[in-house]
C-alpha cells in the first residue's frame, strides 16, 4: 500500500472553505488504491462524503 502523506491535525477545521482541499487529497488516495475505509479515518470524514467525491468524480 502506498505511504499516506497527509494527516488531519487534531484542530483542523471542516469549514467549507476545506472541502476542495479535502477532495483533492481524497482522489489522490483513492487513486493509490487505499481503501475509503482507511481515508475516511485519515481525513476525519465519514465513509458516505468519501464516497461522494468518487461518485462525483466519475460523472
Amino acid at each position: 500500500m502506498g505511504k499516506i502523506l497527509w494527516v488531519r491535525p487534531k484542530n483542523f477545521d471542516f469549514s467549507y472553505r476545506y472541502i476542495p482541499i479535502l477532495k483533492a487529497i481524497t482522489l489522490n488516495m483513492l487513486s493509490k488504491g487505499i481503501d475509503i475505509k482507511t481515508i475516511a479515518e485519515v481525513t476525519g470524514l465519514t465513509e458516505s462524503v468519501v464516497e461522494t467525491f468518487l461518485t462525483s468524480k466519475e460523472r
